[in-house]
């Protein structure tokens, strides 16, 4: 009878031992450890409140299938902010100072009557991000791109260059709504 007890302390123990390989396995294996990894929710559109003269603006399902989330405009001055999300995971070289210079280089290539203007890594409200802005075809364009472990947003500013600074405070408050948006989840 001595051995059964045996037998059966060391069943429990095999079993304690084997339960916590599983658990330490599965926090290895499923951890979100890379960088902007809160929160993991994946947004296929957003409600955010915008200034007064600001309009929630339609837009097709061919915009919705390449990430297009929200879009926003206003008539005087004439300005618009376009937010479009991308999922992916950020690799584990992934580096954030590295992004700015990444994307002026895509958007060299891309994008015709590209203007830099500025160009740096930057945290929005927390969130680490790049901040690119640039000229085109008379318009000036602010774009911030936010990287999360699943999904990256990207928020893109555009008014005619004379009237940027006009829309400037709107922008950050849409911005901050954003970023307040994403917070909540």
């Amino acid at each position: 009878m001595d051995w059964l007890k045996k037998l059966a302390r060391q069943r429990w123990f095999v079993l304690l031992v084997v339960a916590g390989l599983i658990v330490l396995a599965w926090l290895l294996f499923f951890k979100d450890d890379g960088n902007q990894s809160q929160p993991s929710t994946i947004y296929q559109s957003v409600a955010i409140e915008v200034p007064g003269n600001w309009q929630d603006q339609n837009f097709t399902l061919t915009e919705r299938s390449a990430g297009l989330i929200a879009r926003f405009g206003r008539a005087n001055p004439p300005a618009t902010v376009t937010i479009r999300s991308e999922t992916i995971e950020l690799g584990k070289d992934f580096k954030l100072k590295s992004l700015p210079g990444e994307i002026v280089k895509k958007f060299k290539q891309a994008v015709a009557g590209f203007d830099l203007v500025s160009q740096k890594a930057v945290i929005i409200n927390g969130y680490g991000g790049a901040q690119i802005r640039y000229l085109q075809n008379g318009d000036e364009y602010l774009l911030l791109v936010i990287p999360r472990q699943h999904q990256t947003y990207y928020l893109a500013y555009r008014a005619a260059d004379a009237d940027f600074e006009k829309v400037q405070a709107d922008f950050a408050k849409i911005n901050q709504a954003f970023i307040n948006y994403l917070a909540s989840y």
